[in-house]
């Protein structure tokens, strides 16, 4: 039992090809997979927990601690690239270096649907897309 995405890989390319798409948007167009969306769900917080840790380590045992914040980097990005692998597509920060801020306003707004139903974002129908 495979997963079949709501917009094809051809369907991906047209639409990202307009330019009436917000960063959000296209961010969602690429990450469609649920696996995708579950390494996210790990690496992301994990490369930003890395973000904090070296001034957090300085400040709180005046050293910095470059194991557990390299760790954290390491597995946070094998996870995204593991996520993009199934997708089948690169990270959108390779096109887009702002995407890297959208990543985890996206997932701040997928926990908002898991408790509210509300969507991240609205994409055009499937259906109107050739």
């Amino acid at each position: 039992m495979g997963f079949e995405a709501p917009y094809s890989a051809a369907q991906v390319e047209v639409l990202l090809a307009r330019d009436d798409l917000s960063r959000l948007q296209r961010y969602a167009l690429q990450h469609q997979h649920p696996l995708n969306l579950a390494a996210h769900v790990v690496g992301i917080p994990l490369i930003l927990v890395s973000a904090i840790w070296l001034p957090l380590a300085w400040f709180a045992w005046g050293r910095l601690d470059w194991i557990p914040w390299l760790g954290c980097q390491i597995v946070g990005w094998i996870f995204q690239g593991v996520g993009h692998r199934i997708e089948g597509n690169k990270p959108a920060f390779f096109a887009e270096p702002l995407q890297l801020a959208v990543g985890p306003w996206f997932f701040v707004l997928k926990l908002r649907q898991v408790l509210t139903g509300i969507p991240p974002v609205s994409l055009p129908d499937p259906e109107q897309v050739s």
